[in-house]
């Protein structure tokens, strides 16, 4: 990423040459990723469209097209070998692209939610526009698809049924906490639209909301979808790719640390009753 922005800080006095390396750079090092977690895919993928879409010369796109392609020749190979995106003994293990499970897709945008919620308390932007973009007609549009997505989700899935297999910390403590199913589908939903009007407001591009729809077709495949699989990369996300501006006076940090402290002692806390 910082080889990617300094590229992009100096490309007009950059020569050819060393415009060329820096893309192998970039290229070598973003494929590689790969080999290290499946779900990392989503970065050479985020770094092929920003070269594209970038105002690179065209021979320096193409360059950039035939490494990424170079690159992706072994990780092919391995699908073929694998019959999957993930080796055998996980993608038979999680179910991987076997079914989509409907519900993951709602758990996974409250888990973004609750990483994101904190970031978004400490943007730049005066907490006075956060609550006018509230009054926008955005925030109903939201409202209304998250609306039709849980009652889809409701009517292709089976609720009542769900394993307790991941899906994050809100549907442990909802499992714990209330026994009427009827109360917790109402919770779920109340959250669930809470969650994506915090991402809403959260990413300023939209650009931003095409990665979290990767996290979401990626938890719909997968099972069971655990909150560990956005941790870290969500942060790796908030001070890279999404280029939020942070507000970091010395009081923010404080409650970023005492939000992530309670979430850490209290998700220790659930496992040292439960093992």
């Amino acid at each position: 990423y910082l080889i990617y922005q300094k590229l992009n800080k100096n490309i007009l006095i950059y020569k050819d040459i060393k415009i060329f390396f820096f893309i192998f750079l970039i290229c070598f090092l973003s494929s590689i990723i790969v080999y290290l977690d499946q779900k990392l895919i989503l970065i050479p993928l985020i770094f092929s469209i920003n070269l594209i879409l970038s105002n690179l010369n065209n021979k320096f796109k193409y360059f950039s097209a035939l490494l990424f392609f170079l690159f992706a020749i072994p990780y092919i190979y391995l699908i073929y070998l694998w019959g999957s995106i993930i080796p055998t003994t996980a993608a038979q293990s999680r179910g991987f692209g076997s079914q989509f499970h409907i519900f993951n897709p709602i758990y996974c945008s409250i888990i973004i939610a609750f990483y994101i919620f904190p970031f978004l308390l400490i943007k730049e932007k005066k907490i006075s526009s956060i609550i006018n973009q509230l009054k926008t007609k955005d925030t109903l549009i939201v409202i209304f698809f998250a609306i039709l997505f849980f009652l889809s989700a409701l009517y292709f899935g089976d609720f009542k049924n769900l394993t307790t297999d991941g899906k994050g910390a809100f549907f442990k403590l909802s499992n714990i906490f209330f026994n009427n199913v009827n109360f917790r589908i109402l919770l779920t939903l109340i959250v669930f639209i809470i969650s994506c009007i915090i991402m809403s407001l959260f990413f300023d591009k939209r650009v931003n909301l095409f990665i979290i729809l990767f996290f979401f077709i990626l938890s719909g495949l997968t099972y069971p979808f655990y909150q560990e699989y956005l941790d870290p990369i969500i942060y790796i996300l908030i001070f890279t790719f999404f280029n939020i501006k942070l507000n970091f006076k010395m009081k923010n940090i404080y409650f970023l640390i005492i939000y992530f402290a309670i979430f850490s002692l209290g998700s220790k806390f659930y496992y040292s009753l439960i093992l």
